[in-house]
């Protein structure tokens, strides 16, 4: 699957996570740390929703950055984006390339995907619970629901206690992985989930999550961290960077 300029789905993607106003010069360095996907994590910018916008669509116009990354935008039910609405994702869906598009955000996220389809954009549905790693079921039912809803990717995201419970997530993800439907992005957090980070793209999952600066979840590792291991675990993935590297730049 593409997802603007990048193929999904073949070797593992590196996200690295924006959660403020940064320069174009210092998104595009970038690559040398080997990400290919940027979300901004519009809901956590200072200033409020209407800066958060009017600045993403200042670097969407980057055709160079546009060029390199695939562009991911977020928008949590929280401050400053609290009750979110559709007409911030009506903007939203012109200005990236994959929105997330959250599982308990009800009714209204029908009318999200729907908005994103008309305009070609990528919809990824995520459901996050920071507590526990719910059951088997009910993992299993947001991946239903991403099909029928039409979505292209379907990230869950979980709290993981033990060994047991990452390798429950990774069965579920491996298992929908090998069907047709949605591309699962799977996350254990916590401590004892830190090494899903690295190696839930051996079972399918096709998006892994790293900060810049600080952590934004429990047990998150560095897009430094997270790229060294994937360049020793994962020919495919050194390959594609070096490669990605080595490519002229117009």
């Amino acid at each position: 699957m593409r997802v603007g300029p990048l193929r999904v789905g073949e070797i593992p993607r590196l996200v690295a996570i924006v959660d403020r106003p940064t320069p174009p010069a210092d998104l595009l360095a970038l690559q040398t740390r080997g990400v290919r996907v940027i979300e901004f994590r519009l809901d956590a910018f200072p200033g409020g929703g209407a800066e958060a916008l009017s600045w993403l669509s200042t670097v969407a116009g980057n055709a160079e950055l546009r060029r390199q990354f695939a562009l991911l935008g977020t928008l949590r039910d929280q401050e400053p984006f609290a009750h979110v609405r559709l007409p911030d994702f009506e903007r939203l869906v012109h200005l990236v390339d994959l929105i997330d598009v959250e599982y308990e955000a009800g009714r209204e996220k029908h009318a999200i995907v729907q908005c994103a389809q008309r305009v070609g954009c990528r919809t990824l549905l995520s459901s996050h619970d920071f507590h526990r790693t719910p059951p088997e079921a009910d993992m299993q039912a947001v991946f239903d629901d991403g099909a029928k809803l039409g979505v292209d990717m379907v990230k869950l995201a979980v709290m993981a206690e033990s060994a047991i419970e990452v390798r429950r997530l990774l069965a579920l993800t491996e298992r929908n992985a090998s069907r047709k439907g949605p591309l699962p992005v799977s996350i254990a957090m916590g401590p004892a989930g830190m090494i899903s980070r690295v190696i839930a793209p051996l079972f399918g999952s096709t998006l892994t999550y790293g900060y810049l600066d600080q952590p934004n979840a429990p047990a998150q590792l560095s897009v430094d961290e997270i790229h060294n291991e994937l360049l020793r675990f994962f020919p495919d993935y050194r390959a594609d960077f070096e490669q990605h590297l080595a490519a002229p730049r117009c």
